[in-house]
């Protein structure tokens, strides 16, 4: 079963009174992500073999040890009774094909909407809903081929468009604007920051950790704002320091949720919905955010994917074929997989994608081009 933006807007306002007590006003929460492939790159994949996950959306894909594991997301029919997935698999480059993984004990309720993130070879997950939204952290360790939790999060409305990313020694929790909070995995603790202070009209639509900082892209689909870029510092409590990002390039017009991925110094926009929150169509455009110094991103517009589509998920393979091109960088082909999400229609994908882009294997600060 899906539920409308509305309607997950009304299910979030039940739950949060406080949006309806503080604002005023009901927030309809849509995250819609998109996934295409390239035309000069190569694009592999981009079918359903029967060893596919069933179809869905808002899921999460993460790179754990150079494996890509699969977790959560809605259904229209493949995970009953009421659409919302926990099942895990992990896509074999082999075959381009994804297998099940049977874990060994109890695996995290179903979910969607969840952030998920690798460290120290393990896959995290925390919060998402279904509908209802939680504050639990899971994480699943490929060795043991268990599941085991760790504290809740008592933060405030931190479950809501909740996203996670590793940096150095800690996982960082991003919503609506921005970082929020900060977990220790040694330790199992959390380190709240301050609350948004309102419901952004901005979407949010990932972080990746660049440079030694925290960077998120956003825009603001019913202004029609194109993707801007925000860089944190150092985590200082009780709310990182935020500076923007001097964008080169063609801007990309607004969107809302694309599929993110990222490797060194760049990240990748796959997808997306354009329009508005009463009215979104299915993009297959793809860019490139390319950090060129502290201060500076390049923006890149790459061949397109084959096929439109929001609320997918990727996540980059390992490096191949690498060869030195100069005295000071060494370039390398990165396939990046991409898997379901929903066309303009609302139904859900269930196809795989591989769109290979040409990296920086050495992470020096050089513009990556597609081979």
């Amino acid at each position: 079963m899906r539920y409308s933006p509305c309607r997950r807007g009304y299910h979030m306002l039940r739950r949060h009174t406080w949006l309806k007590m503080r604002y005023g006003f009901v927030v309809c929460l849509l995250i819609v992500a998109a996934m295409t492939g390239p035309l000069s790159p190569v694009v592999h994949g981009g079918h359903t073999p029967e060893s596919a996950p069933p179809a869905r959306y808002r899921h999460s894909l993460v790179t754990v040890n150079g494996r890509v594991l699969l977790f959560g997301g809605q259904s229209n029919s493949g995970c009953p009774p009421q659409g919302y997935c926990n099942d895990l698999w992990e896509f074999d480059p082999g075959s381009n094909t994804f297998r099940q993984i049977v874990p060994s004990n109890a695996s995290p309720s179903p979910r969607s909407d969840h952030g998920a993130a690798e460290f120290n070879g393990r896959m995290y997950v925390f919060g998402g809903g279904a509908p209802w939204f939680s504050r639990d952290l899971w994480y699943f360790a490929p060795g043991t081929n268990t599941w085991t939790q760790g504290s809740t999060a008592s933060c405030f409305a931190c479950e809501l468009d909740s996203r996670l990313v590793h940096l150095g020694g800690y996982l960082y929790l991003t919503v609506w604007r921005g970082v929020h909070s900060r977990y220790d995995p040694s330790t199992d603790t959390w380190i709240h920051g301050e609350p948004p202070k309102a419901p952004s009209p901005e979407q949010w639509f990932g972080t990746a950790p660049i440079n030694g900082k925290l960077c998120s892209l956003k825009a603001d689909i019913d202004r029609g704002t194109p993707v801007e870029v925000i860089c944190y510092d150092e985590w200082t409590g009780p709310y990182p320091p935020e500076h923007s990002m001097s964008l080169s390039g063609e801007l990309q017009p607004s969107i809302l949720g694309p599929a993110m991925a990222w490797w060194g110094n760049t990240v990748w926009l796959f997808g997306g919905g354009t329009g508005s929150y009463s009215q979104l169509w299915a993009s297959k455009q793809v860019w490139q955010y390319t950090f060129t110094d502290a201060t500076t991103v390049a923006v890149t517009r790459l061949p397109d994917m084959p096929t439109p589509r929001m609320d997918a998920a990727a996540a980059p393979l390992a490096l191949q074929r690498t060869s030195t091109v100069t005295a000071s960088a060494v370039l390398a082909e990165l396939p990046i997989v991409i898997f379901g999400g929903m066309g303009s229609s609302y139904g859900a994908m269930g196809d795989t994608l591989i769109y290979t882009v040409t990296v920086s294997a050495n992470f020096v600060y050089l513009p990556l081009t597609m081979r």
